[in-house]
């Protein structure tokens, strides 16, 4: 499982450099490519270790998607969260600033 976990990691870290600034039909074809590469592994492994029998390897592409879908809102809410707090931040300092010029 470490070594899943590992290999999973090493595909995924790339994946993080990726903007919002992307157009969405690249946002859409690099999850796409992520998906499949964590199905690819996940398969791979799972044969390797013996997690599932071969008949059941139909499932795994489902489990995957649960887990990434998962990840993604968690993802995107931590990173909502951030932003709202740094907007704040950004408003305050704002703030401060037009009331020190005013004085």
């Amino acid at each position: 499982i470490l070594l899943s976990g590992a290999v999973t990691a090493l595909t995924t870290a790339p994946f993080e450099f990726i903007t919002v600034t992307e157009s969405k039909v690249r946002l859409v074809l690099l999850s796409l490519l992520q998906y499949v590469l964590l199905c690819g592994e996940m398969m791979l492994f799972g044969w390797l270790f013996g997690w599932f029998s071969p008949s059941e390897i139909w499932q795994m592409p489902i489990y995957v998607a649960a887990v990434y879908v998962l990840v993604v809102i968690i993802m995107y809410i931590a990173t909502k969260r951030e932003a709202d707090e740094l907007t704040r931040a950004i408003i305050k300092n704002n703030r401060a600033r037009s009331e020190e010029k005013n004085n």
